[in-house]
């Protein structure tokens, strides 16, 4: 017969398991194909059933269920190593290196083969005075080496990536670190460290309470820093935590009146939880769209700004290569035009007219594409902001004689007369780029040839 210290502790260990369970079944429900929810549901299910475990050993007065109890609890702390280890390789974001995975789970394997089904890790449990005690077997070195070696596994796994993470995904994981440490910790203390210092194995049965810690600090990581879709698995937690509440009153009620009651309250808060539930995930999933939204055009405007950087670097180049290609294209036709001109007045001796013919032919085609450079020029000087650096003080009479010397042949074989009248008074002379004359020429040249055209 137990006693009433016995029958609470076997409450409180069953509500605990109930709880964990709970929390790892509604956050994979939230999240079925994340390898984060599948290995958090996985680890909550090992802690109850590492919780299960004890909560046989300590509560059977039979000798098989107390060792077979004891088995099964050093079975599902193997394979919460295992999964604490796997969990953080992907909790928050995934290891950038390869996880030895099969190696880990081959090893998990192992030590949970010896430790139910071969005397080398528990031989077998004693009464002594009262009291449980393990009889370690042979290889009981080999578990005191595996489970330490997964926590500092997992931690490790977890620090390597805090650098690469976010402000919001460092807090996550500093939560999650304490949980392990503290549960780890305390559990590893009270079920092996005390029993293996002080021959006794009393402590093993608070050790389901330590995973009270891990519960807290990851309720408290998704609560605040909406680890895990908080409010959609709190409310599923919630509703589920109400739910079993109520399915156990009617059985507890002593009239069939009450126990109607009851069971219609239990209909009505199950109706009413479905529609919450589906409630709060429509909120969730319109939530997830809208951040969706923003994050897309985040990357929209800073893909928009890479874009205009990118132009503006072109733009310079562009207008770099323009004033290079004038500078190199400028003064080898100067030299052609100033060889052209010497040979056509004769400095070279006499030249027959056909050769001069074609002689005046390159010296305008080479003129027209000094003027075109030094259109060039002036392009890129405007785009540079530079077109004012140009300007000079300037004779308009004298510049507009030159420009119609230049013009004068051209004029000729379009039929345009040109003709200049001088004004009577001297015009003072005005700041301009005596240089854009050429763009005249250029204009001049598009216009058809077939139109008179008179200019005085």
């Amino acid at each position: 017969m137990l006693s009433l210290f016995q029958l609470m502790l076997l409450v409180v260990s069953i509500v605990i398991a109930v709880a964990v369970f709970l929390l790892g079944f509604f956050i994979y429900l939230n999240n079925k194909k994340s390898h984060i929810s599948k290995a958090f549901f996985a680890m909550t299910f090992a802690a109850t059933f590492w919780i299960m475990a004890i909560v046989i050993r300590f509560n059977s007065a039979d000798h098989y269920w107390i060792l077979t109890g004891v088995r099964l609890s050093y079975v599902a702390a193997t394979i919460i190593g295992f999964l604490m280890n796997y969990f953080s390789y992907y909790f928050p974001i995934k290891n950038t290196y390869k996880s030895p995975v099969f190696l880990t789970f081959v090893m998990a394997v192992f030590v949970s083969y010896i430790s139910f089904f071969t005397p080398y890790i528990i031989e077998d449990e004693q009464i002594i005075d009262g009291e449980q005690q393990n009889k370690f077997g042979s290889l009981f070195f080999v578990f005191t080496v595996y489970f330490p070696s997964m926590i500092a596994w997992a931690i490790y796994n977890l620090l390597s990536k805090r650098r690469s993470l976010n402000k919001l995904e460092s807090l996550q994981i500093n939560f999650i670190l304490i949980g392990i440490l503290l549960s780890t910790s305390i559990g590893f203390t009270t079920n092996q460290v005390i029993p293996l210092l002080f021959k006794t194995t009393s402590s093993e049965y608070y050790g389901p309470f330590s995973a009270i810690f891990f519960i807290l600090f990851a309720a408290y990581a998704i609560i605040k820093y909406r680890l895990f879709e908080i409010k959609v698995v709190l409310t599923e937690y919630l509703v589920g935590l109400m739910g079993i509440t109520l399915l156990a009153m009617p059985f507890l009620m002593p009239t069939v009146a009450l126990k109607i009651i009851t069971s219609l309250v239990f209909i009505f808060f199950c109706v009413f939880g479905f529609y919450l539930i589906k409630t709060v995930k429509a909120e969730g999933k319109r939530r997830e769209e809208a951040e969706l939204v923003a994050a897309r055009e985040r990357e929209l405007r800073r893909e928009a700004e890479n874009l205009a950087a990118d132009l503006k670097r072109l733009d310079a180049a562009k207008t770099q290569f323009l004033l290079s290609t004038q500078h190199h294209l400028r003064s080898p036709l100067s030299v052609i035009q100033g060889y052209l001109s010497m040979a056509n007045e004769g400095n070279y001796g006499k030249i027959p007219a056909r050769a001069k013919e074609k002689i005046n032919v390159a010296l305008e085609t080479t003129q027209k594409l000094i003027r075109l450079v030094n259109d060039l020029l002036d392009i890129a000087h405007f785009q540079m902001n530079k077109g004012m650096a140009a300007k000079e003080l300037t004779d308009v009479v004298k510049l507009i004689v030159e420009i119609i010397a230049d013009l004068k042949k051209s004029a000729q074989d379009k039929n345009i007369y040109l003709r200049l009248e001088s004004p009577s008074s001297p015009i003072p002379l005005i700041s301009i780029d005596p240089r854009g004359s050429g763009k005249q020429f250029t204009i001049l040249q598009t216009m058809p040839s077939n139109i008179p055209r008179r200019a005085g």
